[in-house]
């Protein structure tokens, strides 16, 4: 009787042991394929992602041998949300091609706006399935896609796509940047838009010769220098030959107003005579 009374214990032991055994296989199982699943569903939201980018590049093409906008789909984005930032980044991602401006006179290119797109504009573009579970933001010029319904992985990579490293302008404007020394923008003086009050205007080049506006009244998307004590700190830049360009709009301008120049140095300059006409010839003397 002791005999089987001990058997019976042991036996029910080795049950106990062996349901928690399978429990924990079970357990192990499982999350194993949550975390199969979770990456299966995050190749296909990167999947996806590309297949928004390849479509956008596709119509961005096509409307560079038409200039037809109807292939250019979507809901103009007014406010552009803020991308999020990357692990171990202090900053968010920057949207590449700035909008900026209230003047009537600059209006951004049509295919250089965000554009959001919802399930019929993803369908336009060919695109069905899990795809359009999604709300894209997409430029077609800079090829950006971003997802804005899941927007970050759990794996922490943000779904956004670009096709371009460099700062965009949306008005047609850009810049050969390489050899660049210094670039001031007046609509997009602080880097990240426009301020009316800002005595610091970023350089866009990447060079870090911010400038340092003395005397210098600040407008909508313009400085004015009253020809005498106002200047601009730019720093020292050290080269026998330079090329300055300069572009404005000749219908802001006043008639007997010097755009841009050197004058009191013995140089020349940029202004616009009586009649509105443009006259100019600049030159930069050195010594006396």
């Amino acid at each position: 009787m002791k005999n089987f009374r001990e058997n019976k214990g042991i036996t029910l032991i080795a049950l106990i042991i062996t349901i928690i055994v399978l429990l924990i296989i079970a357990g192990i199982s499982i999350s194993g394929g949550i975390d199969g699943i979770d990456k299966a569903h995050e190749n296909r939201l990167m999947s996806d992602l590309q297949k928004v980018q390849h479509a956008i590049t596709e119509r961005y093409t096509k409307f560079e041998l038409t200039k037809d906008t109807s292939v250019i789909v979507g809901t103009k984005v007014d406010t552009l949300p803020t991308l999020p930032t990357p692990t171990g980044a202090t900053e968010p991602l920057k949207w590449k091609v700035f909008q900026g401006g209230t003047d009537e006179n600059l209006k951004p290119l049509p295919e250089r706006q965000y554009y959001r797109l919802s399930k019929s504009d993803l369908e336009n573009l060919g695109l069905t399935g899990d795809s359009q579970k999604s709300s894209y933001i997409v430029n077609y010029y800079s090829g950006e896609v971003f997802d804005e319904t899941v927007q970050t992985t759990t794996e922490g990579n943000i779904l956004y796509k670009t096709s371009t490293e460099n700062e965009l302008s949306a008005f047609g404007d850009d810049y050969i940047k390489s050899g660049m020394q210094v670039w001031y923008d007046a609509v997009n003086n602080t880097g990240t838009g426009h301020s009316n009050t800002t005595t610091v205007w970023k350089d866009l080049s990447g060079n870090n010769r911010d400038g340092k506006m003395n005397n210098v009244t600040m407008g909508n998307n313009y400085a004015q220098f009253n020809g005498t004590s106002s200047w601009v700190n730019l720093g020292e830049i050290n080269s026998d030959y330079q090329t300055i360009e300069l572009t404005f709009s000749t219908n802001k301008a006043d008639n007997n107003q010097s755009i841009f120049g050197n004058w009191e140095n013995g140089g020349g300059g940029i202004s616009i005579v009586s009649g509105g006409y443009i006259y100019g010839e600049f030159y930069i003397k050195e010594g006396n």
